[in-house]
C-alpha cells in the first residue's frame, strides 16, 4: 500500500464492512458466532467489517474471496448477491475482483523448478525485512 502525500493511511472505500456489521447486529450475533457459523477465522470477520488488515503495525486493504464473502453474508442473514456486489463480484463471475488466483496445477512442474522458485521467493521476503 502506498501512503498518500499527507502521510495518512487512507484505504479504499469498503462498503461491505458497514453492510455486514449492521446485518450481524440485527441478527444479534457476535463476531465469534459469525466466525463459527461461516467457518472462517474471527480475525477475517473483523477484517471484513473494518475493511483492513493489520500487519507489522500498518493497515492494509483487506483481501478476501467470493467464498468467504458468501459464507459470512449467509451467517449474518445478509443478501449474498448484494454483499458480493458491494465488493465488485457478481454471483456468476468466479474471477471477479477480490478473488484469489485459481490454484496452479503443479503436476507438470519439476521438483527442481519448484524448489528454485520457493528459494527465490523466500529469499526475497527475508531480504525485504
Amino acid at each position: 500500500m502506498t501512503r498518500p502525500e499527507d502521510g495518512s493511511d487512507r484505504l479504499p472505500d469498503w462498503p461491505l464492512g458497514p453492510y455486514l456489521r449492521e446485518a450481524r447486529r440485527l441478527a444479534g450475533l457476535s463476531v465469534a458466532e459469525v466466525a463459527r457459523l461461516a467457518e472462517v477465522s474471527h480475525a477475517k470477520v473483523r477484517q471484513l467489517e473494518r475493511g483492513y488488515a493489520v500487519r507489522d503495525g500498518r493497515r492494509y486493504a483487506v483481501g478476501t474471496t467470493k467464498t468467504t464473502v458468501e459464507r459470512v453474508a449467509r451467517a449474518v442473514g445478509a443478501d449474498i448477491a448484494q454483499a458480493l456486489g458491494l465488493v465488485g463480484i457478481t454471483t456468476d463471475d468466479p474471477s471477479g475482483p477480490g478473488r484469489r488466483a485459481r490454484p496452479l496445477d503443479l503436476s507438470t512442474v519439476s521438483d527442481e523448478d519448484l524448489l528454485t522458485e520457493i528459494a527465490r521467493r523466500f529469499g526475497a521476503r527475508h531480504r525485504a525485512d
